[in-house]
């Protein structure tokens, strides 16, 4: 959230005097918790930080998305280019792709083609708007597994979380 408003600080403080779009499939942006992130820091409290320059679409699936991409995001686009008074869209937050790829379904040699032609196309997309445009595309994916650090042995050829951290982290 703290990147939204960073993003309308002027240039001097570190911002580029623009705005966000976010985009949410998980559930309506708690602007509750958008103020208090604003209230907590002093810098983004300032006069040039503002709700109004976070811009909110819900998105349930992968072709609401691509039509955001495709149609409502570049006539927000447009539409803040030509109001002077408004700040142009610099940073586009989707939070969190990889929920509309969670299917209850197991998934088959099928879904899995249907999902990396989905995510080609999204990231076709989303890269000539960032061309275009000149925004920042920032992509937040939920996590869904945990990894306990005292697994049980393997007795498998798999690799174990526990092995794969100390060659992360050198001790191998």
């Amino acid at each position: 959230f703290q990147l939204s408003f960073s993003v309308q600080l002027p240039r001097e403080q570190g911002g580029l005097s623009a705005s966000a779009c976010f985009l949410s499939t998980l559930a309506n942006l708690p602007t509750n918790r958008l103020a208090q992130v604003k209230d907590s820091n002093p810098t983004l409290s300032s006069s040039n930080c503002s709700l109004e320059d976070i811009h909110i679409m819900t998105i349930q699936t992968v072709d609401i998305l691509l039509h955001a991409l495709r149609v409502l995001l570049p006539a927000l686009i447009a539409n803040l280019g030509r109001d002077r008074t408004k700040k142009p869209v610099k940073l586009v937050v989707i939070d969190s792709l990889s929920a509309l790829f969670s299917a209850s379904d197991k998934p088959s040699a099928t879904t899995l083609s249907e999902r990396s032609k989905s995510l080609t196309t999204l990231s076709s997309i989303m890269h000539g708007l960032a061309s275009e445009h000149n925004i920042a595309f920032v992509v937040i994916n939920a996590v869904k597994d945990v990894f306990f650090r005292d697994a049980p042995t393997n007795e498998s050829q798999e690799i174990v979380y526990s092995q794969q951290s100390k060659w992360f982290n050198s001790e191998i």
